[in-house]
C-alpha cells in the first residue's frame, strides 16, 4: 500500500473517530439534520410504508395548530405533515441506523468525504501526473469536506456523487460510451440528494461543448449518451416528486421558492441574488468591514492577473497576497465568535488559482484543466439560481459540490509556479503563504468541529433533562427545541405555542382530556432563582394558574440558550 492511500485510509480513520466516539451522536448540527432523523424514525416506525410525519400530540391537538416543526421545514397536505427535504439520504441512512443506532447516520457522510478525496488524489494524479501527499491532507483536513465529512447531512454524499460522475466524463480524452452513459446516470442519482447537483451536471456539459477541442460530431454525441444517462437515473424522481407534492421539483425548492420569491419584482430577485453571492463567497461572519475588504483584496488579486500588462508587477500581487493572509488570520482568530460561512474566507487558499487565471483561460490550451477551470466558473454563475444561501453551516455547505474541481485548480497553480510569470527568487514566498493559507483553512475547520462539539454538549444537556423528566407532555415557545430534540421527538408529545391564544386553547383541550401535568419550556432565563415567575412571560403565567395548573419544579439550563423548564401539575 503506497503512502497517498495510506494517507487517506488515516483521515477517514479522523473522521470515524470524530463522528463514533467524540461528537455527541443524540444531537444534530442544525434543525434540518435533526428533522432527517425524525423522518429516519417515522420510516422504522412505520416499516418503510409511510413517508408523512406522525405528529405524537394529535390526539390533544386534532386541528394541528400546534405542530411542533415550522414552516418552512414541514408543509400539510390532506391533513398530512411531510418534511420538505428529499427523502433519499434520509431512506438510506435509515437502514444503518435500524442496525448500528447512532452511529449508522454518519456512515454515509465520512465515506462520502473519504472517498472524495481519493477522487480527488486521482484526478490530479491523471492531468498533473503528480502524487501529492500535500494535497490529500488539503483536501481531507483544510476545506469543507474534513467539516461535512463528520456531521450528519447529505451535501458530502451529493459531493461524492457529482465528482464521480464529472470524473468519469473527463477521465480519457476518448471518452468511451459507456463510462459517458454512467457518468450521466450518476449526476442523475446525485439530484436524489440535493437538487442544486443540476446546475453542476448542466455547468460540466456547457464547458465540453464550449470549449473541448474534440470534433464536433463526437462532442454531440457525447452529450446526447451523457442526457440519455442523467434523464434515465432523474426520471423517477421527477415521477416521485410529481405524484407526492405536485410538482416536478419537489417540496423543497418548491416551497422556499414560493415564500422567498413569490410575487416578487425581477429587481427584488436580482438584488437577493447578488447578497447571496456575496454571503456565499465573502462572509466571515466577523463585520461586513472585514468582508468587503477581503473582497475587495480579492478583486484587486483577480484584476493584476487577468491583465498581461499588470501580471509584471510581482511585489504588488505578492504585497496584496500577504496583505490578504493576515486578514484570514484575523478572521480565523474571531470565527470561533461568528458563524463563517465565504468559499473564500473558509478556503483562503483557493485564492492561488488567480495567479494561473491568464493561463486557464487561453483558447490554445484547453485540456482537462481548463475545462475544469470553466466548469467551476460556470457552476459559481449558475449556483445565483435557487433560492437563499442557507441558514445554519461552517463554510458554504451549497458549494460543497465545486471544492474537489477547486482544490484541484489550486494545486495546479502551486505546483506550476515556476512556469507563471514570476520572478524565481519569489516563488519558495508564495508557495510560503499558501502553505500558511492551508494551515489558517484547517484552523478554521478545527474551531468549526469544536464549536460543534460544544453546542451540541449544551443541547444534549437540555435534551436530557427534557427526558429524565416524568411528564410526556412539552410545551414550548422556542421554535427550534422539538427539532433539536429529535432524538426524543416520539418519546414524547410536543407542542410549540406562538401566542397566548394559542396557549390558551391548548390548556382547554388539556382540560377537556384530563390531561393533569406537562413540561412548559422558554427560552427566557431566570433572573434569580428567587424570582422564577419571571422566567416565563406573565400572560402565558395567568393562563396556565387560570386553568388550574401550578408550578411543581423548575429545572434551569444556563448555558448558551438559558433555557428554562418548568412541570406544572394540575
Amino acid at each position: 500500500m503506497n503512502k497517498s492511500i495510506t494517507t487517506i485510509i488515516f483521515i477517514g480513520i479522523i473522521y470515524s473517530i470524530l463522528s463514533f466516539f467524540i461528537l455527541p451522536k443524540q444531537v444534530f448540527f442544525s434543525g434540518d439534520n435533526a428533522s432527517k432523523f425524525i423522518q429516519i424514525q417515522n420510516l422504522i416506525k412505520h416499516n418503510w410504508k409511510k413517508l408523512h410525519i406522525e405528529y405524537p400530540g394529535e390526539y390533544l391537538d386534532q386541528e394541528h395548530n400546534h405542530f411542533p416543526i415550522r414552516v418552512p421545514t414541514f408543509y400539510e397536505k390532506n391533513h398530512k405533515f411531510y418534511f420538505i427535504f428529499p427523502l433519499s439520504f434520509s431512506f438510506l441512512s435509515s437502514f444503518f441506523y435500524y442496525f448500528m443506532g447512532f452511529s449508522g447516520l454518519y456512515l454515509l457522510p465520512l465515506i462520502s468525504s473519504t472517498l472524495t478525496i481519493y477522487l480527488i488524489f486521482k484526478f490530479f494524479q491523471l492531468s498533473n501526473k503528480i502524487d501529492s501527499l500535500f494535497l490529500i491532507v488539503v483536501a481531507g483536513l483544510c476545506s469543507p469536506i474534513f467539516f461535512y465529512g463528520v456531521v450528519f447531512w447529505e451535501h458530502s454524499v451529493a459531493m461524492l456523487l457529482s465528482f464521480w460522475a464529472f470524473f468519469l466524463f473527463f477521465k480519457s480524452q476518448e471518452r468511451d460510451s459507456l463510462r459517458i452513459f454512467i457518468s450521466g446516470l450518476i449526476f442523475g442519482i446525485s439530484i436524489w440528494f440535493r437538487l442544486e447537483v443540476l446546475f453542476f451536471f448542466i455547468a460540466t456539459i456547457l464547458s465540453y461543448f464550449l470549449f473541448d477541442n474534440s470534433n464536433y460530431n463526437k462532442k454531440i454525441l457525447n452529450l446526447i449518451i451523457i442526457s440519455s444517462g442523467f434523464a434515465f437515473s432523474i426520471f423517477p424522481l421527477l415521477y416521485f416528486n410529481y405524484t407526492v407534492f405536485g410538482n416536478f421539483t419537489g417540496a423543497h425548492a418548491s416551497v422556499n421558492f414560493s415564500l422567498l420569491y413569490e410575487g416578487k419584482s425581477i429587481l427584488y430577485f436580482v438584488n437577493t441574488k447578488i447578497k447571496e453571492t456575496y454571503h456565499l463567497l465573502f462572509d466571515s461572519g466577523v463585520s461586513r468591514n472585514v468582508n468587503l475588504t477581503f473582497l475587495f483584496l480579492s478583486f484587486v488579486l483577480f484584476f493584476l492577473n487577468i491583465i498581461s500588462k499588470l501580471r509584471k508587477f510581482n511585489k504588488i500581487i505578492i504585497g496584496i497576497l500577504a496583505l490578504t493572509l493576515l486578514y484570514s488570520i484575523y478572521i480565523a482568530s474571531l470565527c470561533y465568535f461568528s458563524r463563517i460561512i465565504g468559499l473564500l474566507v473558509t478556503s483562503p487558499f483557493i485564492l492561488i488559482i488567480f495567479l494561473d487565471i491568464s493561463n486557464l483561460i487561453k483558447k490554445q490550451r484547453y485540456h482537462r484543466i481548463n475545462l475544469l477551470f470553466f466548469t467551476s466558473l460556470f457552476y459559481l454563475l449558475f449556483l445565483l439560481t435557487p433560492p437563499g444561501f442557507g441558514d445554519k453551516q461552517w463554510g458554504p455547505r451549497f458549494l460543497l459540490c465545486i471544492y474537489p474541481l477547486l482544490i484541484i485548480l489550486s494545486f495546479h497553480a502551486y505546483y506550476n509556479l515556476k512556469y507563471l510569470n514570476f520572478n524565481p527568487k519569489y516563488i519558495n514566498f508564495v508557495k510560503s503563504i499558501f502553505i500558511l493559507f492551508c494551515i489558517i483553512s484547517f484552523s478554521i475547520q478545527c474551531i468549526g468541529i469544536y464549536k460543534t462539539f460544544h453546542d451540541k454538549n449544551i443541547t444534549f444537556k437540555e435534551i436530557t433533562a427534557l427526558k429524565n423528566l416524568n411528564s410526556q407532555i412539552i410545551i414550548t415557545d422556542v421554535w427550534w427545541l422539538p427539532q433539536e430534540a429529535a432524538s426524543i421527538f416520539y418519546k414524547k408529545c410536543f407542542f410549540w405555542i406562538r401566542s397566548s391564544q394559542h396557549l390558551h386553547n391548548l390548556l382547554s383541550n388539556f382540560k377537556k382530556k384530563g390531561v393533569d401535568n406537562f413540561i412548559f419550556t422558554t427560552s427566557l432565563a431566570p433572573t434569580s432563582k428567587e424570582n422564577i415567575a419571571r422566567t416565563l412571560d406573565f400572560n402565558y403565567y395567568k393562563i396556565i394558574r387560570k386553568y388550574g395548573y401550578f408550578r411543581n419544579k423548575a429545572v434551569f439550563i444556563s448555558d448558551k440558550f438559558e433555557n428554562s423548564l418548568f412541570i406544572y401539575k394540575n
